[in-house]
């Protein structure tokens, strides 16, 4: 009720009845001013915050009215008290982006006034948008089509657009996507690989609409639009990994000594040959190469890194990375690396950064070249390198034959094999005069074919000797008239020569004795009579003994 009042005088008041009264029944009526927000998903539920005079705070229904369609349609959401001044309703969902205009409608049903004009109405621009794609897949290969369905809103009409973009590349390519509902899209990109290297691909959405193309809000599950960087997309959402992929190879088989061109096709291959290498393995035994011989223009090593690991259980030996050269998106060429393990072999063949495998038979072509030495001492222990292609790590049955030019005579030495163009192996004592003897390479028991000059097949024998039987470090002390003889350790020796055992002291006195031949490894010396030419003692400096042929 209310009184009016003049001074102390009170003034009656006549209903409409007609009665008298002290006041009359009135209602004040809460009002709003403005709204936090002008921008709304189709999705719904963005907090709208109403601020206003006299919210009820004990009501629950207050209501945000949202028109469209010339106010001939609308839909309420429920608001939230949150203080006399300030209340919260979601935004609606709708099927469509469009304009709408919103109200406040208190608890008996009436807008509210805003700021006390009607009609109370706030324009906010419901727009389309979406959040993710449907197929979580991290990657997608680059041979084949890729169909998406993309979860969004307020799709509506035709005309829409999916553009993928390559974040190294730039390329990018546009494909209409097809409107399966209000709340998904579905696009189909042609297989990227085809034309364009591997990539990962921003997608975005636009929409053909008159005289227009507007793009369709990319939301990331949230309620407010975000740019399309690849900071903001997760791998499921609006960033989609290419990969590259290998078809067939135009050769399957190639020596295992390597050197094979092989070109591989496939899809999506980067144009820095750098980023691919070509990698042979089985079980635990790899190869990435080629260390055979020097490519020419447009080859590059594959990648930066020292050398490649040959792996067989737990050695390591490191050899070139492979040479590659991309001719486009669909071909590279890479030289095969030798196959140092057991052959012939077939393989698993993978281009590196690429997601499926080939096969590749490496065939048994063994052969040698040269060795080093051409001369050795027949006392034997020395080494021979052996350089040829194909040889086999870790295998065993591999040895060096050294057999006389007559046929007559032969020895066998184990080989190591260091790589698969070197082996080694230890000269046996060869208890036979000095003399050219012929070489063979026996693997599995068979002789390894040679090629080359013929005379590196040829290792000639050293004759020579190293000590005095029976004698050690100290110094020799011989009678000067009746010395015994002197036996000498020697090796390559022929009993069918003559032999000279030279006595010296100094540079003028010698005296020489003739040598026996006992057989390749002996010779006897006898002792000459000093004493007849020459004074005893060191005074004229120490004896040496020199064997002559």
């Amino acid at each position: 009720q209310v009184i009016l009042t003049s001074s102390s005088e009170l003034v009656a008041f006549a209903g409409a009845g007609g009665y008298n009264a002290s006041g009359f029944a009135m209602t004040y009526v809460a009002e709003w001013s403005a709204v936090n927000a002008s921008t709304a998903p189709a999705k719904g539920g963005k907090p709208m915050f109403v601020t206003g005079f006299g919210f009820d705070t004990l009501s629950t229904a207050y209501a945000c009215r949202f028109f469209w369609n010339a106010s001939s349609a609308w839909v309420d959401t429920p608001a939230t008290i949150l203080s006399r001044t300030l209340l919260r309703c979601p935004s609606p969902t709708l099927d469509s982006a469009r304009g709408v205009s919103l109200a406040v409608v208190d608890k008996d049903g009436p807008l509210l006034t805003r700021d006390g004009q009607l009609p109370p109405q706030h324009l906010i621009h419901v727009f389309q948008g979406w959040d993710r794609r449907v197929d979580t897949s991290l990657y997608f290969t680059a041979d084949r089509d890729i169909r998406l369905d993309i979860v969004g809103y307020g799709f509506s009409g035709s005309g829409y657009l999916c553009t993928f973009t390559g974040i190294s590349s730039h390329l990018s390519e546009t494909v209409s996507a097809s409107r399966l509902s209000p709340t998904v899209l579905r696009c189909t990109i042609p297989a990227w690989g085809k034309t364009k290297p591997f990539d990962q691909l921003l997608l975005t959405l636009t929409q053909n609409v008159t005289n227009s193309v507007d793009a369709v809000a990319f939301t990331d599950g949230g309620l407010d639009p975000r740019p399309v960087f690849p900071s903001n997309c997760a791998a499921t959402k609006c960033l989609i990994s290419i990969l590259p992929t290998t078809d067939t190879l135009s050769v399957t088989q190639g020596s295992n000594e390597g050197g094979t061109v092989i070109t591989v096709h496939g899809h999506g291959f980067a144009p820095d040959s750098t980023f691919h290498r070509c990698l042979f393995w089985t079980g635990n035994a790899s190869s990435v190469g080629d260390s055979v011989g020097v490519a020419g223009p447009g080859w590059e090593s594959g990648g930066v890194s020292v050398g490649v690991v040959f792996q067989n259980g737990s050695q390591h030996v490191l050899s070139e990375v492979a040479k590659t050269k991309v001719i486009d998106s669909r071909t590279l060429e890479c030289i095969s690396p030798p196959w140092p393990y057991a052959a012939p072999a077939t393989v698993s063949m993978q281009v590196t950064n690429t997601v499926n495998t080939l096969q590749y038979t490496f065939a048994d072509n063994q052969y040698w070249v040269s060795k080093i030495p051409a001369t050795a001492r027949a006392k034997g222990g020395e080494t021979v390198v052996v350089v040829g292609k194909g040889f086999i790590l870790d295998a065993g049955d591999y040895q060096c034959r050294f057999v006389s030019l007559d046929g007559n005579w032969s020895a066998n030495a184990s080989a190591t094999v260091l790589s698969s163009s070197l082996l080694s192996c230890i000269l046996p004592p060869f208890t036979l005069p000095a003399q050219t003897l012929s070489m063979d390479v026996i693997w599995g028991g068979s002789p390894l074919e040679r090629t080359g000059d013929p005379g590196e097949a040829l290792l000639q024998l050293l004759q020579g000797w190293d000590s005095i039987e029976g004698v050690g470090d100290a110094p020799l002390n011989l009678s000067s008239v009746d010395a015994p003889s002197l036996m000498l350790v020697a090796y390559g020796l022929s009993e069918v020569k003559g032999y000279v055992c030279a006595f010296s002291r100094g540079f003028s006195e010698e005296m020489d004795t003739p040598g026996e031949v006992l057989n390749a490894t002996r010779i006897r010396c006898p002792s000459p009579q000093w004493g007849t030419a020459y004074p005893s003692g060191p005074h004229a400096g120490g004896g040496s003994l020199t064997l002559v042929e």
